[in-house]
């Protein structure tokens, strides 16, 4: 309530949801998330909210034989994601096919990425980064975020590094 209280006063539109709880990595808990999103979508609809998902690299860990991260995405084909490209990177080799291949439902990412381990601005890191922007493109990605969650340096500096190689790509593209 506290969140779409919140997204009410502000005009906001979505409501993210970032990772499956670790009580329900199993494959019943899958179906129970599966749930819950729902009961959530239903009660953000008549609020003009959209419910999305922001899978991280652990989301994406075998459960009972099955891929979380598909199984909740093909049982929901009305959720949104959240694709934060650093998570996506570290699981999926070929990021704009991951990204295509959910094409209409690819609402935001995240450009994020590391260098030998280390959180570093968007364009600083080891991340190919070959086909990412075109694909956003072409699905239709409505935000795309340069994401720091920790830093060496000033961090205003680091944040405008990191969105000025996002617009520069993005003019690119």
């Amino acid at each position: 309530d506290y969140y779409t209280d919140l997204n009410t006063a502000t005009g906001g539109k979505w409501i993210c949801v970032s990772r499956i709880p670790d009580r329900l990595k199993s494959k019943a808990g899958l179906s129970n998330f599966v749930a819950e999103l729902r009961a959530m979508n239903a009660k953000l609809s008549p609020l003009g909210q959209t419910l999305c998902f922001h899978p991280v690299s652990a989301d994406f860990a075998p459960i009972e034989g099955i891929d979380p991260v598909e199984y909740i995405l093909s049982a929901m084909p009305e959720l949104y994601i959240c694709a934060d490209l650093y998570h996506l990177n570290r699981v999926c080799g070929d990021m704009p096919g991951w990204l295509r291949r959910y094409a209409g439902r690819v609402c935001m990412v995240h450009f994020k990425e590391s260098l030998q381990g280390t959180l570093v601005p968007p364009g600083q890191g080891d991340t190919d980064w070959t086909g990412v922007f075109p694909a956003c493109h072409e699905i239709g990605v409505e935000y795309a975020f340069a994401e720091q969650e920790s830093w060496e340096g000033d961090p205003f500096d680091r944040l405008k590094e990191g969105l000025g190689w996002v617009n520069e790509q993005n003019k690119k593209s």
